[in-house]
């Protein structure tokens, strides 16, 4: 028999990188006027900036490009906050639905298992600099399909991984086997937030 798993709700993207120093400076400096939300999702920055100098050599991205600064993580998931999970055998008989924290319940129900977590205070060295961005969204995340004699919902696992605090589901295994996203993502956007934080540890 053909299962199929969606889940939908709130989650987004989330990445984490490298900054220079210098770099950090120019946006979090005393004086600084210059705002890093600006640089990080206007691709028209410089257009719009003629007399901001920020120097090739340490730009961690281009304007725009924030996705490409994520030598620390890059995920994209839906938050196990306001995860929503709905399975059908064949192609219209519902068998389960609901909140996934609802449908969480020891060895009766799913299971959420921590894959990654990822703190960039204990990652990077004392003196670093980095910058988190979060994209959020809302909508539908990810699909799955899969053959079984029957469905048991014990069998069924969702991956977590903490990025920064930020937990996301990021794919699933059904009975010990991967399950492959279809790709029928489908969400639009919620928000969106840059952070440049430099370690300073004790």
């Amino acid at each position: 028999m053909k299962y199929r798993i969606e889940l939908s709700g709130r989650g987004g993207e989330a990445v984490i990188g490298k900054v220079k120093r210098e770099f950090y400076d120019l946006f979090e400096g005393e004086d600084s006027e210059l705002d890093i939300d600006d640089y990080v999702w206007n691709d028209e920055y410089f257009d719009e900036n003629e007399d901001v100098e920020i120097p090739e050599d340490i730009r961690p991205f281009e304007p725009g490009d924030w996705y490409e600064c994520d030598d620390i993580a890059h995920e994209h998931g839906l938050s196990i906050d306001s995860a929503y999970i709905t399975i059908y055998e064949g192609d219209d008989i519902l068998v389960e639905n609901g909140d996934v924290h609802l449908l969480e319940a020891g060895s009766t129900g799913l299971t959420l298992e921590s894959v990654d977590e990822i703190i960039p205070s204990e990652i990077l060295e004392d003196g670093e600099a980095y910058i988190c961005i979060n994209s959020y969204e809302k909508g539908f995340f990810f699909s799955y399909e899969f053959e079984a004699d029957g469905f048991d919902i014990s069998k069924l696992t969702l991956f977590v991984t903490d990025v920064d605090g930020w937990e996301l589901i990021g794919g699933a295994s059904y009975d010990g086997q991967d399950l492959e996203d279809l790709g029928e993502l489908s969400t639009s956007g919620k928000g969106s937030d840059a952070t440049l934080m430099l370690v300073e540890k004790d």
